[in-house]
């Protein structure tokens, strides 16, 4: 369970928004297999807080998952020497990718996202993401559904 700072930036550069938001990341073994079921808590943007849901699996090298609006991979880095990092992709159901490169600390306490959001080319927005572990103990937040 991670929590942490998310910070939008527009194409321009400027800032355009900041917030707090939740991750709960849960691995379960089943028949096998490796299961992923992440959940992202976002705050009220106006209206009520968000929620994502989104699945997926281990598979060799790669986490490969998908929610409603999009579907992505994701592995660690295969030549760094610590296991710290790691890459992220996502096309979206608007057209849209997204890139993001992972950085954990050597306790596994704090991760480090920045994130970009293309489409055709050009930048979208970027965003850049810093999150402390709350506990690895994701059950107490509810069971996966």
């Amino acid at each position: 369970v991670w929590k942490g700072t998310w910070r939008c930036i527009g194409a321009d550069g400027v800032l355009q928004e900041i917030f707090e938001a939740m991750v709960i990341v849960r691995f379960i073994a089943q028949n096998g297999r490796v299961r992923l079921h992440q959940t992202n808590h976002y705050p009220s943007r106006g209206g009520s807080p968000q929620t994502i849901e989104s699945h997926g699996e281990v598979e060799g090298d790669r986490i490969r998952f998908a929610n409603a609006r999009a579907q992505g991979w994701s592995r660690t880095l295969p030549d760094d020497p610590n296991g710290l990092g790691s890459v992220l992709m996502i096309t979206f159901s608007d057209g849209s990718t997204l890139h993001e490169i992972v950085t954990n600390s050597p306790d596994g306490r704090y991760r480090h996202r920045s994130a970009q959001f293309t489409r055709d080319g050009h930048i979208l927005r970027r965003t850049l993401i810093d999150e402390e572990k709350v506990t690895d103990d994701w059950v107490s937040y509810g069971p996966p559904s």
